[in-house]
Parts: structure tokens; sequence; C-alpha cells
């Protein structure tokens, strides 16, 4: 099987190397590894130069969505994989990305859980005990959970038949909600599952990114609701997940 890693970046050089560092370590090798800069300042591009990758670098900041969405258009593989810059794949990530495809036919999707490092703030703890709890709830509701965006993948076909492309312009440079949007269209079309076992250590930015991605978030589920993007038992278990009112 033919699996496309796709990595989005922005601004994330540190974390991006550790990153392609691990996906080059797997048991089962990548067809491809498609790396997405989306208009890095830093030295994101000359990090990911330095590994043997597919290098899509767009001229103006869009957001993890667009980069997801460019590095799927021109990957090859039968399924396409996405870890974020900032998280690390252990060994077997691949592998049992290809064993779920291999041994569920019915299969469209799958995404799993970050671990995280030990926060040195307590805004970084508090973040990591936040995500750990968001998907201790998913792992409880697997076939009802929505994949995170930084660790899952899709048969291609199924990404390519099933998503609108609606959180482009929805969510376009936001970084929140994008990934819900995506899991609930292919849904439609095959199932998806949220597999505990699939975790990737995910690195937590300490400091003010805490609070711009909990506004962010209130944005992004705000318009999911408005805009009815999402059925009434996914909304519920967003809402046991992640707290507010219904």
């Amino acid at each position: 099987m033919k699996i496309s890693v796709i990595v989005p970046c922005f601004n994330a050089a540190a974390e991006l190397e550790l990153c392609l560092a691990a996906l080059r370590r797997q048991s089962h090798k990548a067809h491809e590894i498609i790396v997405v800069d989306d208009a890095s300042t830093d030295n994101s591009v000359r990090v990911a130069k330095e590994f043997e990758v597919t290098l899509l670098c767009r001229a103006k900041n869009a957001g993890a969505a667009t980069a997801r969405a460019e590095g799927a258009a021109q990957a090859a593989g039968e399924v396409l994989a996405f870890i974020d810059a900032d998280c690390i794949a252990p060994e077997n990530w691949i592998e049992k990305i290809a064993t779920a495809f291999r041994d569920s036919p019915e299969l469209g999707g799958l995404g799993g859980p970050y671990t995280h490092e030990s926060g040195t703030t307590w805004l970084g703890t508090l973040c990591a005990l936040e995500e750990s709890y968001v998907h201790h709830v998913f792992s409880s509701h697997p076939d009802e959970a929505i994949p995170p965006g930084g660790n899952c993948a899709f048969l291609k076909r199924v990404w390519d038949s099933g998503r609108s492309g609606r959180e482009l312009s929805f969510f376009g440079g936001m970084g929140s909600g994008e990934d819900s949007l995506v899991g609930h269209e292919l849904r439609q079309i095959a199932k998806i599952q949220f597999n505990p076992d699939l975790a990737v250590q995910h690195h937590v930015r300490e400091g003010r990114g805490y609070f711009r991605r909990h506004f962010n978030r209130g944005i992004s589920r705000s318009t999911i609701w408005f805009n009815q993007l999402s059925d009434v038992s996914e909304s519920n278990l967003t809402l046991e997940a992640f707290g507010g009112w219904s």
C-alpha cells in the first residue's frame, strides 16, 4: 500500500526537523513525504531541504487547511496520511495506518490522539491536560469522534470524492475547525474511526498561543453551529469533549 505523508508547516523549523527525522525512521516507509511550507519566515524551508521530501512552498500564508489540500492534490499514494510539523510519529505510525486499512476494507479514514512532553509552564501543562482529556473522550466514542487534522489518514479516493473544500472558505487561516468539517463530510460516504492506539507526540507551544487557540476554537465551533456544518451527535460529542453550552 502506497502511503503519501503530508506535513503542513508554518514557522516550525525546530519541530519540523524532529518530525521529518521520525518519518525517516518508520518501519513501513512512506511512498513519499510532502512538506507544504505555508509562507514561513523562519528556517523551515532550509530544514525541509535537508531531507528527501517533496517541498511545496506557498507565497502567501493561508492556514493548515489550504496546505493540507495542496499537498493532497500533489500526492500519488493510495492513502493520504497527515501529520503536523510539531508532531513526532513513533516508528510504527505508518505501519499502523497501513494495517488498519488492510484489515478493514470498509474503512475510509482514521485518526488518533496526541501525547505530550512535560510542560515547563502552567499554560503548557494546562494545554496538554486539555488535549489529553479531549482525546480520552474521543477514545470512548471511536465511531463518532472526528480525527484531529494533525494525526489522521484517509483513502485518497474518499478524500477526493467526499470533501467539498468548504473548509477553505469557512476556516482559511484560522487553524481550528477545518478538520472537524472535513471529517464530517468524509463520514457521509465512508467509515471514519478514532483509534486511541494511533498516537503521535505533540509539541505544545506555551504562552499566548494557548489563548489564541481557545479564541479560534470558539469562532470555529460557532461557525459550525451557525452554518449547520455538522450533525447533532457530533455537536453533542464536541460539547462533552470541549465543554460549553448546547
